[in-house]
């Protein structure tokens, strides 16, 4: 653990043993709207979320992104995203970096990083616990690449809950080969979080790809 982070952690929840962290999990299929219920359970709820700033600048050592965002004034929560990102240091953030350190990354992501890796699971573990003493909430988290880590989760985290979001299978999948070609650049690339039978589903063409996918 990061010397620093080690230190602020230590202050926040002393020497002991951290108490249960009770996170709360987005599930979802990509371009369900994930984005606009984490923001809605944000300003409704005032809980803690990774934001900006924390993943793209701390994804080592997280709580320190907490502990500074903490002493900056509290943003206006804007309701708007292209694709899953938000604008502004302070805004809600995927996680993507910081779920990628804990969890490990690549395609199919249902095989390659299903859980946790157990050199992360104590510093998963402690950095929420830390976050929730801060914050005073429990913390939430959105990423797609969970919907294949449940079991993990659920194991490593007995006091976390899972909200599981669902749309419109046609709005989904015109949604998702939007973003292949805005984000990714291509209707052949996937976009976000891949099943175990992703070699499978690369060989069909891509308007049946987004259907599975959704």
């Amino acid at each position: 653990m990061h010397e620093t982070e080690n230190i602020v952690i230590e202050q926040i929840v002393g020497r002991g043993s951290p108490p249960e962290p009770t996170p709360v999990f987005i599930l979802g299929a990509p371009r369900t709207g994930s984005t606009f219920l984490y923001q809605c359970l944000i300003a409704a709820y005032r809980l803690g979320y990774i934001s900006n700033l924390t993943n793209d600048h701390f994804a080592d050592a997280p709580i320190l992104g907490w502990a500074i965002a903490r002493g900056l004034p509290e943003p206006e929560l804007a309701f708007e995203s292209a694709f899953g990102k938000t604008r502004g240091a302070l805004a809600p953030s995927e996680g993507s970096a910081i779920m990628q350190r804990w969890c490990g990354g690549g395609h199919p992501s249902e095989l390659t990083s299903s859980g946790v890796l157990p050199d992360q699971r104590a510093h998963l573990r402690r950095t929420l616990a830390a976050a929730q003493l801060l914050q005073s909430t429990p913390i939430l988290i959105k990423n797609a690449w969970n919907c294949f880590r449940v079991s993990a989760l659920a194991e490593l985290l007995p006091g976390a809950c899972f909200i599981w979001i669902r749309r419109d299978i046609e709005a989904c999948a015109l949604s998702d080969l939007e973003a292949r070609v805005l984000v990714q650049g291509s209707p052949d690339v996937w976009n976000s979080a891949s099943p175990r039978n992703l070699d499978e589903l690369r060989k069909l063409p891509v308007w049946e790809q987004v259907v599975e996918n959704s």
